[in-house]
């Protein structure tokens, strides 16, 4: 799984065993949201829908295709980002969600505001 949009299913598919319309349903998204999604990902929006429904849902993994999918998760080897084991990085963002949410959700609201 190369993209967001595949690792996401893969999440409902094969760790959730529901369809993605219930997913979508779960999160509070509409209806073909899934789907929909382009290369340039989700808006802040649905991940943060998706955050507070699958907190055990690793997002760096999601966003990005780095470590493994469920947070705790073992990993089969120490996986190193900028000097630092994963499992900290995912330690460090899960406890600093609520200003990264910010940060990201006022991000795209200049961006959209400035076109």
């Amino acid at each position: 799984m190369d993209d967001f949009k595949g690792r996401i299913v893969s999440f409902i598919r094969n760790y959730l065993k529901i369809s993605v319309r219930k997913f979508e349903e779960t999160c509070g998204l509409t209806n073909g949201t899934i789907g929909s999604i382009k290369e340039q990902g989700p808006t802040a929006s649905v991940l943060s829908k998706i955050a507070d429904t699958y907190p055990e849902l690793n997002m760096n993994w999601l966003l990005r295709g780095d470590g493994q999918m469920i947070l705790g998760e073992r990993p089969k080897e120490p996986v190193q980002y900028r000097g630092m084991n994963i499992g900290n990085v995912q330690a460090v963002f899960v406890t600093n969600w609520e200003d990264i949410r910010s940060v990201v959700e006022d991000a795209v609201k200049k961006t959209l505001t400035s076109k």
